[in-house]
């Protein structure tokens, strides 16, 4: 850092509302100087983000899909190659997406890395985000293309019949524009992944790129391209059939979790959750493993319940908790989802999951 860019970095931290022309008639140079200065600030990763976000300010980013959920509930009994009287529903969705509205209405300073289409469905999405303070500054919005669509069906039971996912546009977040924002990256306090996003991205990321990885297994066929890079990877949250197909063996009995968890993390993983719904989840760290179940609950809505899992549980490893407290934090935002009629829980703080956590939780 140059003696100029020092005195430009003093000025804006003391007010980060300074215009470039206040700072250059403080300075006594051109406003062009400046703006040259603070570019070089930013390529040189001391100044992140607009609003003059230093390298300092803690932050997370969340690189994944995103997209618009559309579900259509029938009144009553479904009839197929019919047109059903019901009700349609739209909400901001995709497992990053949720992630990271997650981790926002936990106070955490969020940055979306995703693909949207400059549409309807695009402005929804971030406008959305905007209310929680979820950031899509370093998400690619393009225009004259269609936002990433998710359609399901579901029957009279709330039950799913079909679903038709449109997420052509998640596959064109490749390397070249993830390496726009690198020292952005770098610079996180650590980064969470879905398995959404293309193979050849993932592997730039983990291979490339160091940092702390929190990793959303997504589904028994997506987990399949992180097998070999589980060495990279700080956390990976997987449910039982995304773990079964990593280790290469049926999970039935606790011995087979214990023995898949071993394996894994023999692989180099620092930390694995499995997800077992209403079974509870198993944790592994180390020497250490445990597992959790709580008390039997009415479901109102599961989707959603792993994402919010998923963005409690980066949460709570971000604060340095242990395994045994994040499992538990991480279990007590998931019901809260599965209690909630919305796929993100407006209950979502950090003082409802810790009252969830005491009244509900056996062992």
């Amino acid at each position: 850092m140059t003696p100029r860019e020092r005195q430009i970095m003093d000025l804006i931290k003391k007010n980060p509302r300074m215009s470039q022309s206040e700072i250059a008639k403080c300075l006594e140079i051109k406003r062009s100087s400046v703006a040259a200065h603070i570019a070089n600030l930013t390529s040189k990763g001391y100044i992140l983000g607009r609003g003059y976000l230093f390298r300092e300010d803690p932050y997370v980013v969340v690189i994944g899909g995103a997209n618009m959920d559309i579900r259509g509930i029938p009144k009553g009994q479904l009839k197929m190659k019919d047109s059903n009287p019901g009700f349609v529903q739209s909400s901001p969705g995709g497992v990053g997406r949720n992630i990271s509205e997650n981790l926002a209405r936990l106070k955490n300073r969020v940055y979306m890395m995703c693909m949207l289409g400059d549409d309807q469905w695009g402005r929804s999405i971030i406008e959305e985000g905007q209310k929680v303070g979820l950031s899509y500054e370093k998400s690619y919005i393009l225009p004259g293309r269609q936002t990433p669509v998710y359609l399901e069906i579901l029957d009279e039971k709330k039950d799913m019949l079909t679903a038709i996912n449109d997420m052509a546009l998640v596959d064109e977040l490749d390397p070249d524009k993830v390496m726009n924002h690198r020292s952005f990256i770098e610079n996180a306090s650590y980064l969470v992944l879905d398995t959404n996003l293309p193979e050849k991205t993932l592997q730039y990321l983990l291979k490339n790129i160091p940092q702390k990885y929190i990793v959303d297994g997504v589904s028994s066929i997506k987990v399949e391209k992180i097998r070999d890079k589980l060495s990279h990877i700080h956390l990976l949250k997987v449910n039982e059939y995304e773990a079964a197909v990593l280790a290469g063996r049926d999970l039935n009995e606790a011995k087979d979790y214990l023995e898949a968890g071993k394996m894994l993390l023999d692989q180099g993983l620092e930390y694995l959750v499995i997800t077992c719904g209403k079974e509870g989840a198993w944790g592994f760290h180390k020497g250490e493993s445990l597992r959790l179940k709580g008390k039997d609950l009415v479901v109102k809505n599961a989707t959603g319940a792993g994402d919010a899992f998923t963005g409690a549980l980066a949460h709570a490893l971000g604060e340095e908790k242990s395994l045994k407290e994040s499992l538990y934090f991480a279990m007590g935002a998931s019901r809260l989802a599965l209690k909630s009629e919305k796929t993100n829980a407006d209950e979502l703080t950090v003082e409802k999951i810790e009252k969830e956590m005491k009244e509900v939780f056996v062992c």
